[in-house]
């Protein structure tokens, strides 16, 4: 059961980061056409810091779902259930 909640937790945050990544993108799209608005640079350095940040989550979780973390956190949960089974069929 826990590792059901972990796993409903772990797509529930990739989709918040997702979610988020697409919003910058469409922010950047926007600035690129219609131009960078007339505020305090400071302001502005910060908004494209957040969307560095946002791009550098969005890396990881795709480089998560689709790199070897995902594999090997799957072999791990198939390992430790065959060693379940054995262990109860050694009884």
């Amino acid at each position: 059961m826990e590792t059901k909640w972990k796993d409903i937790l772990m797509y529930v945050f990739s989709s918040i980061i997702i979610a988020g990544e697409i919003f910058v993108v469409g922010f950047l799209i926007y600035i690129w056409f219609i131009g960078t608005p007339t505020a305090d640079p400071n302001i502005i350095n910060l908004v494209y810091s957040m969307c560095i940040g946002y791009h550098s989550g969005f890396m990881l979780v795709l480089g998560y779902h689709f790199g070897s973390s995902k594999g090997s956190a799957e072999k791990t949960k198939i390992i430790g259930d065959s060693n379940k089974l054995m262990a109860e069929s050694n009884k």
